[in-house]
């Protein structure tokens, strides 16, 4: 099985395991853990392996701009 999945079906696009997604964010295990805790970053559960799609990615990463924005 490809360490990366596209799941065009479900919408879902790219699979990132979380250490790809902490190279992607640039941030610690600690705060990739407390986003998705908080419900600010989409994630889907395959058995033990917590992954996240891209377009969850780009989602959180598109609020986080308007928050500072706003904030």
């Amino acid at each position: 099985m490809e360490k990366n999945t596209t799941i065009s079906s479900l919408g879902q696009g790219k699979l990132l395991t979380a250490s790809e997604t902490q190279n992607t964010l640039r941030c610690s295990r600690t705060f990739l853990w407390k986003e998705r805790k908080a419900g600010k970053l989409k994630a889907i559960k395959a058995g033990k392996k917590v992954l996240f799609s891209k377009n969850s990615i780009d989602a959180y990463l598109i609020l986080s701009q308007e928050e500072v924005k706003n904030g």
